[in-house]
């Protein structure tokens, strides 16, 4: 968690905000934007997904698919398999902090 911290500060992002960290859509968007030799953090951000994806029963079933196809040194299964349940059930989902920052940057510009 303290290097992903880490990481999303040199982003420039600010920390997650409690309603994101009960979003199944967060933690399933950080499995697809981590790189595939980490694979602990798919792992870890794949599993907090599923934890927390308790009102959707089909998100779930999806979810623990991708984990059963799980292999640490190959994990570029898992993050194409949960960004497919993440364009299917997700919404179209973006990372709020991402967002803003753009949105930030454009206001700069303008």
């Amino acid at each position: 968690v303290a290097a992903a911290a880490a990481a999303e500060e040199e982003a420039g992002l600010p920390p997650p905000t409690p309603e994101m960290l009960r979003d199944w859509r967060f933690h399933a968007l950080e499995v697809t934007k981590t790189r595939s030799h980490a694979s602990r953090k798919i792992k870890t951000s794949l599993e907090n997904a599923i934890q927390v994806a308790i009102e959707h029963p089909e998100v779930r079933t999806a979810l623990n698919e991708a984990l059963q196809a799980f292999r640490s040194n190959a994990a570029g299964a898992t993050k194409r398999a949960v960004a497919e349940v993440l364009a299917r059930l997700g919404g179209g989902y973006e990372d709020p902090r991402e967002a803003e920052a753009k949105e930030i940057a454009a206001r700069a510009k303008a």
